[in-house]
Formats: C-alpha cells, structure tokens, sequence
C-alpha cells in the first residue's frame, strides 16, 4: 500500500470514528495508577472495563504507560504510531487537544499529496 492510499485509509477510518472520539485536555498521568487512568476515562465516557478504549497523545509518558500496561481493553499511542487498524478496533477513541490538531493537520482536506 502506498502513502496515499494509507492516508485515504486512515483518514476514513477516523471518519467513521468521528461519533465515537473524545477530547480531551491531557492524558498526563502524574502518578502510574491503574485505578486512576480507569476512572479517569470513565468519568469520560471510555471505560476500558467495559469496551475497547484507544488514547492518542502527542507524547506517551512513563505514567500513562504504566499506569495502562495492566489493562486489556485499552490501548495507547502516539500521534506518529497511529493505525488504521487500531482506529477500528477501537470502540470509544479518547484524543488529547494537541494530538487532535496534529491528526487534523495530517489528514485533514487541505493536506498536500
């Protein structure tokens, strides 16, 4: 697959997503606990308790990576790494404000070939 066809790819996988994404401030975990990030996203409206949860963040610290290693529904990944596959497989999608300008920049209308 070529780059256009990957960015036409993953642009309508976000597409079809669109009812399922949540912004939100930061994913900053301050301190690496499983029970915070839980009902953290919880209390959004993602609970990876219950359905498959992907967090985009523009960086991927040692907090939240920890603090989601124990966790089977919920997945995390930076702007750089996201897939079309992870997209989809995802039931509720949970953007952080900077990573969403980012996705918006790449494979928004106005990008160039």
């Amino acid at each position: 697959m070529n780059k256009k066809e990957r960015r036409l790819a993953m642009a309508t996988a976000l597409q079809s997503a669109a009812a399922d994404i949540i912004v939100v401030e930061s994913a900053a975990m301050s301190e690496p606990k499983t029970k915070a990030l839980v009902a953290a996203l919880a209390a959004v409206g993602a609970d990876p308790m219950q359905k498959n949860v992907l967090v985009v963040a523009t960086e991927v610290g040692d907090g939240l990576q920890r603090a989601s290693r124990n966790v089977e529904k919920l997945s995390i990944n930076k702007v750089s790494a996201l897939n079309a596959s992870d997209v989809l497989k995802a039931d509720k999608i949970v953007v952080e404000k900077g990573a969403l300008a980012a996705i918006q920049e790449f494979y928004g209308p106005n990008t160039r070939e």
